[in-house]
Parts: structure tokens; C-alpha cells; sequence
């Protein structure tokens, strides 16, 4: 899985978030929603099994600048430790048998 096809699925999940003439609208250019971006980092750390920022960055293709700034906050929330992401309170393995969501992604 690439980082493009994480942001397909989300986009393709989440149609009403990438409306490029909104966000034209209310920024005066076309860009990806914060959502998005922040939703493909964090699918990435789990596809990759790393929370390092240098990784992050070199297969999403964001700034390294706004990698360090979501993992500062997933840090500072408990969630990232040691370049693991602690995904336990919402992922139910025990529980659950692993399925595919609604964008294709294996959880």
C-alpha cells in the first residue's frame, strides 16, 4: 500500500472533505484538507509500523516540519511511544476479527 492510495481511499471515503472549489473559496487556492493529510499520516504509521518522523516523511511526501508537528501532538497524547502507535483503544483484535473498512484498508 502506498501513501497515494491511503488518500484515495480516504478521499473516496470522505468525498465532502476534498472539495477543491471550498477549500478555493475559503483559502484562495486548491489544497489537501488538514483531515486528510493528518488521516493518511497517521494510516502510514501503521502501514509502516513506525512512528519516526523521517520515515513519515519520506513516504507520504509531506514536509517533514508538519510530520514532526502531528507526532509532537501524538506524543504528547499518549499514542505514540518508542516509534510505536498505540492504536488499543480503538483497535479490537482480541474482539474483533481483523476486516477491511470502508476504504479498503486491512484493520
Amino acid at each position: 500500500m502506498t501513501a497515494i492510495e491511503i488518500r484515495e481511499a480516504l478521499e473516496k471515503c470522505y468525498p465532502d472533505v476534498t472539495d477543491l472549489e471550498s477549500s478555493i473559496k475559503y483559502s484562495g487556492f486548491a489544497h489537501e484538507h488538514p483531515l486528510i493529510a493528518i488521516g493518511v499520516l497517521l494510516i502510514s504509521s501503521i502501514v509502516l509500523e513506525t512512528t519516526a518522523p523521517s520515515k513519515l516523511a519520506r513516504f507520504t511526501r509531506y514536509s517533514e516540519r508538519f510530520v514532526r508537528a502531528v507526532a509532537r501532538n501524538m506524543e504528547i497524547s499518549g499514542l505514540w511511544a518508542n516509534d510505536k502507535y498505540d492504536f488499543s483503544s480503538w483497535y479490537c483484535a482480541n474482539s474483533c476479527q481483523p476486516r477491511t473498512g470502508n476504504f479498503g484498508i486491512m484493520f
